[in-house]
């Protein structure tokens, strides 16, 4: 698989497991995983900021919301 620079860690990963061929905990825990269109519900503005801060951050939206939700649950929040 040729490297794309404008892929993140995790989209590579998903890529090499495409080619492959996914392996039987692969499946497995794709099954728990959130799919992609998690953002969908979100305010198209907030969709935005999120894209944004993933891209600066060379992190997935998913893997930037897990880490905003484990902060914030954790009570590693300013607020």
């Amino acid at each position: 698989m040729a490297m794309n620079e404008n892929m993140t860690p995790e989209e590579l990963a998903v890529a090499e497991d495409f080619e492959a061929g996914w392996s039987k905990d692969r499946l497995d825990n794709a099954e728990f995983n959130w799919g992609v269109g998690i953002t969908d519900f979100l305010p198209h503005t907030l969709s935005e900021k999120l894209a944004a801060r993933a891209k600066e951050e060379g992190v997935s939206e998913l893997a930037l919301i897990s880490s905003a939700v484990s902060m914030y649950l954790s009570g590693d929040n300013a607020a």
